[in-house]
């Protein structure tokens, strides 16, 4: 009996979950997003802008406000793709 505890005490040491222990990214007030939709493909998901975002009572932000064409809406950090976007101002070879 004491060999069997044994073995699974040690067995469940490889299979230990890690939390995430740092943001892979941050949003901020003004950032161009897809908003993930399960139900549609990554092409016809719907673009926007961070208007605000929610810190948590951790102070980690979770939620944020995205103005789309169709009006205003509530999603957590997990439903967003942050697009990278360079800063053109200043750019010389941009004729906006």
């Amino acid at each position: 009996m004491p060999f069997e505890v044994h073995v699974i005490i040690s067995t469940s040491m490889f299979f230990q979950k890690t939390k995430w222990s740092t943001s892979s990214g941050q949003l901020n007030e003004g950032m161009l997003v897809l908003l993930r939709d399960k139900a549609l493909p990554p092409l016809v998901w719907a673009l926007g802008r961070v208007v605000r975002t929610f810190p948590g009572p951790d102070g980690v932000t979770r939620v944020a406000e995205i103005k789309t064409r169709r009006g205003n809406v509530l999603r957590g950090f997990n439903n967003l793709c942050p697009l990278p976007f360079e800063d053109v101002k200043g750019r010389e070879d941009v004729h906006a």
